[in-house]
């Protein structure tokens, strides 16, 4: 395929996308790469290198005197753990905005490493609620038990969902 900048609009027709096919139950899952090329000259393991979660950037906490690193290894106390999941270094991904304000702000431009990422595709997958499930909340229902959904789904998916199985109204009110 043909690699192309991820305008306002595209990103809105993503967006939309997304609520479509969560509307019908479906569970939608967003997939991107960063471009290797962007990598070349990155260190992945600086120790001092900021990492972004979420709306913030945060700076790795320093060794303590006589800790030891997952190798046990005792690190030199003061000196910055490297940031890791699972005890693998990882890359520090930084939004573009936050980058530009952070080297405004410290003239470190190396730690604060913006990569170029590609957005690959949706995928919808549908995993459909047991056969029996309508006819049990309606049982429930009818023996005054109060029936709820306990789900990691996102907003739109489960109330699509819930629908289908009985569990809310089509005007989305609980019976």
């Amino acid at each position: 395929g043909k690699v192309v900048e991820l305008s306002a609009k595209n990103r809105r027709d993503f967006a939309e996308n997304n609520v479509l096919l969560a509307s019908q139950g479906l569970r939608v899952f967003a997939f991107a790469k960063v471009v290797v090329d962007t990598l070349k000259g990155k260190s992945v393991a600086k120790a001092d290198a900021p990492a972004y979660f979420g709306e913030s950037m945060l700076k790795p906490d320093n060794w303590a005197p006589g800790e030891m690193n997952e190798e046990g290894k005792v690190m030199e106390a003061g000196t910055p753990k490297p940031i890791t999941v699972a005890g693998k270094p990882q890359i520090p991904l930084v939004r573009p905005d936050i980058a530009a304000r952070r080297i405004k702000e410290t003239g470190d431009s190396e730690h604060y490493f913006v990569p170029k990422v590609v957005f690959l595709g949706l995928l919808a997958m549908q995993d459909p609620p047991r056969p029996a499930v309508p006819r049990a909340v309606q049982i429930c229902r009818q023996a005054s038990i109060g029936v709820v959904m306990v789900t990691g789904d996102q907003p739109t998916t489960a109330a699509a969902i819930a629908r289908d199985i009985g569990i809310i109204t089509a005007a989305g009110k609980t019976e």
